[in-house]
């Protein structure tokens, strides 16, 4: 019996996109802060925090997923096969220093496309969206007291007002500029419940 649970286990697995994802759980945390009453200040400000988190994770795992990608299909020097390890394989404890930080990363990125350097960040919309939702959800995120008027106030309600158009302009713009299809779910404007 132990041994019919052991293969069973072994064999159930799902595959799962983060950034579709992470995407569309934004988009739900979205929904239910337009949902909620507005005497209800806490639970929309759950919402809407938990939104801006998603989304920006969406966008982290975006570019993730573009680095594996493009890793996977070059021959690749020994820090890029480091790179390739820490974001492809679950047990791998070492995070090289190209991409401690979303800056990094995107730099790896740059790189390995054949990009100029800063050719992504300096468009006008990675930096909107870095300036107005990737600032913000760092504030949520690593919390202390000074971020209070931000994170409860009206820099968080006006940035979810606008989260999924930059979101999905910084996709545009990268993708565009990677000679990439930009993902189809970026396109959603609901919630998709599967």
């Amino acid at each position: 019996m132990d041994k019919e649970i052991s293969n069973s286990a072994r064999a159930s697995y799902t595959l799962v996109n983060m950034e579709a994802e992470m995407y569309n759980d934004g988009q739900y945390f979205l929904q239910q802060s337009k949902n909620v009453d507005i005497e209800k200040v806490f639970e929309k400000w759950r919402y809407n925090r938990f939104s801006i988190i998603s989304f920006a994770l969406s966008f982290e795992a975006f570019i993730n997923s573009r680095i594996v990608v493009k890793l996977g299909e070059i021959a690749r020097d020994q820090e890029q096969n480091s790179i390739y390890k820490c974001l492809t394989k679950a047990n791998y404890n070492f995070i090289p220093r190209r991409i401690r930080n979303m800056y990094d990363k995107i730099g790896v990125l740059e790189e390995i496309y054949g990009l100029e350097k800063d050719a992504l960040t300096e468009s006008e919309h990675y930096v909107l969206f870095y300036k107005e939702i990737i600032v913000l959800r760092n504030k949520i995120v690593h919390y202390s007291w000074s971020n209070a008027s931000d994170v409860y106030g009206e820099k968080l309600n006006i940035a979810i007002n606008d989260v999924v158009g930059f979101l999905r302009a910084v996709i545009s713009d990268f993708s565009n500029k990677l000679n990439l299809d930009t993902p189809q779910y970026f396109l959603e404007d609901e919630y998709q419940s599967f």
